[in-house]
Order: structure tokens, then C-alpha cells, then sequence
């Protein structure tokens, strides 16, 4: 099967056919991700090229499997993980990220590798850059299992008082607060009860300590 998934990939083929083949390579990834590294020569190139497709599904397939590459196969694909970034940060800048479902799915998808990227990468990511970004393209709210990922990370920069996510003088605890209430609001973190509570813990301590905002 791996020349037939192969040529799926190849230049001039449909969208969907790249789509379905990188679906399959995604599950190597995750659930064989120790022979991943044998089968980098079929798949890498055209995932990290699919990251910016016209397709949002195809978009969704590429970024999903660089989120495990990050998550499950760091220690082999490290810089390539790095020289992701960029692509990822353009696929959720793109006009059309959000206007309708697959193109919701393929954007929060991106959000997600970027955070897998930073929370598993240990070296080389640019956080000052990154970061900000990052939290600026919050919140996820109709993926709920990369949802889990996004806001358990997200939870962990608050527990360090990361300044990037609070912002100088904790000016981002407005936007914060809103995104809480757009998780709660879309009963995104229904799979993730653990990741849920800490996320409203952390809104009732802001909202004690920094009443003066009006929240």
C-alpha cells in the first residue's frame, strides 16, 4: 500500500487524495510513531508543503500530523518541527481560516501543532515571537480534542505568569477572561473535564485579584 499512498501525494494530484494519504500518515505517526522515521521520505516534504493548501482538510491533515511529529517524534524531527512554524502561523493568518467548519478545523488544528511545538520542542523555538501569536489566535472552541491540548498548555504559561499571555502590566486579562467564557460557552472542554476546572479556577483568581477590569 505505501506506493499507492505515496503517489497520492504526489504533485498534481487532487486535494482530497492528499488529504486521505496524509490521514493515513498521520496514524503512523501516532500509533507507530517509533518506525516514523523509516517513512519520512513519503510523507514529510508533502505535509509541510500541505500546511498552506488551498484545501482546508488537507490543511487539517498537515498540521495534525506536524502537532504529532511534535508531540510523539521530537527527538527525530526537532528542526523539522521548527521549520513548521512558519507555515503554520500563515495557515492561521489565512483569510479564509475561519469563515466556515473545515476551514475552522484546519486553523484550530494549526493552533494546536504550534502549541505541541512550543510545549515539547526543547530548544530553538522563538517563544517571544511565537507566544504572542499564538494567544492572539485564541480561542479554539470547536475542536474539542485539540482543545484540550491548546488550554492545558495555555493553563500551564498562566501557572508560570508567563508575561507573553498576561501581557505588560496584565494587560491581556480582558481578552483571557473572553476566552474562558467562549470555552465555557461552547462546552468545548466536554471531553476534558481535568483541563476545564483548571481553566476556571484560573478565571475566579483573576477575577478576585483583578476585579478593577469590570469582569
Amino acid at each position: 500500500l505505501l506506493p499507492t499512498f505515496s503517489d497520492m501525494l504526489g504533485e498534481g494530484r487532487p486535494s482530497s487524495y492528499k488529504q486521505w494519504s496524509l490521514c493515513i500518515f498521520d496514524d503512523l505517526l501516532e500509533f507507530a510513531s517509533q518506525n516514523a522515521v523509516n517513512y519520512q521520505e513519503y510523507f514529510l516534504q508533502p505535509m509541510l508543503v500541505s500546511i498552506c493548501d488551498t484545501y482546508a482538510p488537507t490543511r487539517q491533515a498537515a498540521a495534525y500530523g506536524v502537532g504529532v511529529l511534535a508531540e510523539k517524534c521530537n527527538k527525530d524531527f526537532s528542526q523539522v518541527c521548527l521549520d513548521a512554524l512558519s507555515p503554520l502561523m500563515i495557515s492561521v493568518q489565512n483569510p479564509e481560516a475561519r469563515i466556515d467548519k473545515p476551514g475552522i478545523h484546519a486553523t484550530e488544528n494549526a493552533i494546536s501543532a504550534i502549541t505541541k511545538i512550543c510545549k515539547f520542542i526543547e530548544h530553538g523555538v522563538p517563544l517571544d515571537t511565537v507566544l504572542p501569536f499564538w494567544f492572539s489566535s485564541l480561542p479554539v472552541v470547536e475542536d474539542k480534542e485539540e482543545a484540550c491540548h491548546v488550554y492545558s498548555y495555555l493553563c500551564d504559561l498562566i501557572d508560570r505568569n508567563n508575561t507573553h499571555i498576561l501581557g505588560t502590566n496584565n494587560s491581556n486579562v480582558p481578552k483571557l477572561l473572553g476566552i474562558i467564557g467562549d470555552v465555557v460557552a461552547h462546552n468545548t472542554l466536554s471531553d476534558g473535564e481535568h483541563v476545564l476546572q483548571r481553566l476556571l479556577a484560573i478565571g475566579r483568581h483573576i477575577q478576585k485579584q483583578y476585579s478593577y477590569f469590570g469582569y
